[in-house]
């Protein structure tokens, strides 16, 4: 007989591979490559065959297990970031959570006593061992498309960061809401401006040191990157600006911007953390803590204009 923890485990594989399962349909779906998509639709069956081998298992024990209730939020969250994003990040997505299955797989392969229960999970492991080699190697083909991608949370990142600090030390002195919105919209334009002529400058130089050093003009178009990367800041300047937009004024307005910016940093974060196969838990302490110390600088900065100097706007 099973322990009643590692029964909860399967059951928790289970779940992860029914939603992968789902996943992996609707980016069969939405993507139009034939490779690409033959691809996605192996990967289904493969998932598939690890949900019946896993109800199999759990069914021996007398188990019915039924998805949580945060199975179909799960879902949807997952389908709207990759119609956002597009189907790589969908599938670099759930390659990151393969990783993390694939060890706890083999950990409790190593505490399970029943010979017929591991016979099927080593099944598992190898499909999925196997299966991961092969998505890397599939995300491989959509190198550029992650560049861009990159490049959309570069510009996201510093819109919020910045924009937020400028915001913050103008709402300290500023006597009316709309002081700090034209303020904070103006410095956003130009940041926009001089972010897309460094994206376009970077991106070209990088293309011209390819082709000189390897013969080949690769990487990301200058002007689709420094389009990406400019109208992605000027989104994140408008996020901190909303609050004083919609009326907010002084500390009010700049604590609503704070958790505003916050939230959108931490599905930033999540992103970058999701793509570069780092920490997100690392990733975003990293970023709240350099948006929030440099929103708090200005903020200091503020209270010393206008308590010592008188300074107003």
């Amino acid at each position: 007989m099973t322990s009643k923890k590692n029964i909860h485990k399967l059951a928790r594989f289970l779940e992860t591979e029914r939603m992968h399962a789902k996943m992996y349909a609707y980016l069969a779906a939405e993507e139009d490559h034939p490779k690409h998509k033959r691809f996605l639709k192996k990967i289904l069956g493969e998932e598939k065959e690890h949900e019946k081998l896993l109800s199999e298992i759990l069914s021996d024990e007398g188990i019915r297990p039924s998805s949580g209730p945060l199975f179909g939020l799960r879902i949807t969250f997952y389908k709207i970031i990759s119609r956002i994003l597009g189907v790589p990040f969908g599938i670099a997505a759930i390659e990151r959570d393969e990783d993390r299955v694939i060890k706890e797989y083999l950990e409790l392969l190593e505490m399970m006593k029943d010979r017929k229960h591991t016979k099927k999970l080593e099944r598992i492991i190898k499909d999925e061992q196997i299966g991961e080699a092969e998505l890397q190697e599939n995300l491989n083909d959509y190198s550029e498309h992650f560049d861009y991608i990159k490049s959309i949370i570069f510009g996201l990142n510093d819109g919020l960061v910045e924009i937020l600090a400028v915001v913050a030390g103008l709402a300290v002195v500023a006597l009316t809401p709309i002081v700090v919105v034209i303020g904070g919209i103006i410095v956003g334009l130009s940041g926009t401006l001089s972010m897309a002529g460094g994206a376009y400058l970077s991106s070209k130089s990088y293309n011209l040191v390819e082709k000189e050093q390897r013969g080949i003009y690769g990487g990301t178009a200058p002007v689709k990157d420094a389009m990406y990367t400019g109208a992605f800041y000027f989104i994140g300047a408008l996020v901190s600006v909303l609050p004083f937009a919609a009326g907010l004024n002084g500390f009010k307005g700049i604590l609503a911007s704070i958790i505003l910016v916050s939230i959108v940093l931490l599905a930033a974060s999540a992103i970058i953390g999701v793509v570069s196969r780092t920490s997100i838990k690392k990733r975003s302490a990293e970023m709240l803590f350099i948006s929030l110390g440099a929103a708090l600088a200005t903020i200091i900065l503020g209270l010393i204009l206008r308590s010592y100097f008188g300074i107003a706007i």
